[in-house]
């Protein structure tokens, strides 16, 4: 919402006493077909966008996909879409992606933290047979009621988590286990052997009550580049051909 209402604010800066001018298309991802609710008019965007005058609904246009696979964009089409629709803006994030290698880097970075902090003592929740978990997260019990003391002792060295509840316990207040999860710290490259190391830090501070903030931020310092994007020198190419499409 910030990105939309920097965008108005910038159409309106010539003349703030007229009725504030929205922005006149907007080109993103179908809700149901990979869209992410703050880029819908139904979503963050319903307050930003114009409408269109001919169809009286909000003037947003989607990509194309593919007629064989609803989860891949028809480049060409979408192409041909822009030079006609001339957005304004254009959203490319999504919430579901399958077709790229970060979901298989996720799954392998959670299964490798789970066994690394089993192998330290400290016993994840799940079937280790099957890895502790088949998602991104990680559930790791510490103790009845000390989810939220461990949690805190863990911010305190710069590793962030959340406390968790686990089926057998009455409720947050409760609360004996930690939600760990490895989205983020996978898509700034961290690999299985990272979360290894990791590991050990967090085995240190629950078990020894260490102060790792030092160690947690030099570790953090050799991850700061997203990684599964456009690296810079891709996006300044990308971003001269929309420009040359839009203008």
């Amino acid at each position: 919402m910030a990105v939309y209402s920097a965008m108005m604010d910038d159409l309106n800066r010539t003349d703030r006493k007229r009725e504030a001018q929205r922005i006149r298309c907007v080109m993103c991802h179908h809700i149901a077909k990979e869209g992410h609710l703050s880029s819908q008019p139904m979503g963050a965007l319903r307050d930003f966008v114009a409408h269109n005058s001919a169809t009286e609904r909000p003037a947003v246009v989607n990509f194309p996909v593919l007629p064989h696979n609803p989860y891949q964009m028809d480049v060409p089409a979408a192409l041909k879409q822009i030079e006609i629709s001339r957005p304004e803006l254009i959203i490319l994030g999504k919430s579901m992606v399958i077709y790229n290698d970060y979901q298989p880097k996720v799954l392998a970075n959670a299964k490798a933290f789970a066994h690394a902090l089993s192998d330290r003592g400290l016993e994840p929740a799940g079937d280790p047979k099957t890895g502790y978990t088949e998602t991104h997260q990680v559930i790791l019990p510490v103790g009845y009621g000390r989810g939220q003391e461990m949690a805190e002792r863990l911010e305190d060295n710069n590793i962030i988590c959340n406390y968790q509840a686990t089926p057998d316990e009455e409720g947050f207040t409760a609360s004996g286990a930690l939600r760990l999860g490895v989205s983020e710290m996978t898509r700034f490259g961290m690999e299985e052997k990272d979360f290894q190391e990791l590991a050990q830090l967090m085995r240190d501070v629950v078990v020894k009550n260490a102060h790792v903030k030092a160690r947690v931020e030099k570790m953090r310092q050799r991850f700061q580049d997203l990684k599964f994007c456009f690296s810079e020198q891709d996006f300044e190419g990308h971003l001269q051909e929309l420009h040359r499409l839009l203008l």
